[in-house]
């Protein structure tokens, strides 16, 4: 479960990044549309990359010393965007 967990939250810091992305400042009123659908495909892709090298790295949890180093990767990720304590 502590496996299928950290898909999760890899899903919810592709969420992060994205939302760090976009920043008013950022985005250009005269393309914004198309800025914005890139932006959102290039984290969806970046997520599925790191959703497969996740399940390659831990072989789907299988391997305990790489489940723990990506436990404690993942965990301090999300305490740096505030979402874990």
């Amino acid at each position: 479960l502590n496996h299928e967990q950290r898909h999760f939250e890899i899903a919810k810091l592709a969420a992060e990044r994205f939302k760090r992305q976009l920043h008013p400042d950022s985005l250009s009123l005269n393309d914004y549309n198309s800025n914005l659908q890139y932006r959102f495909i290039a984290a969806f892709r970046d997520m599925g990359r790191r959703q497969q090298q996740y399940d390659d790295d831990t072989n789907h949890g299988l391997n305990v010393a790489a489940q723990e180093r990506w436990n404690a990767r993942l965990d301090a990720e999300l305490r740096s965007f505030g979402v874990k304590k």
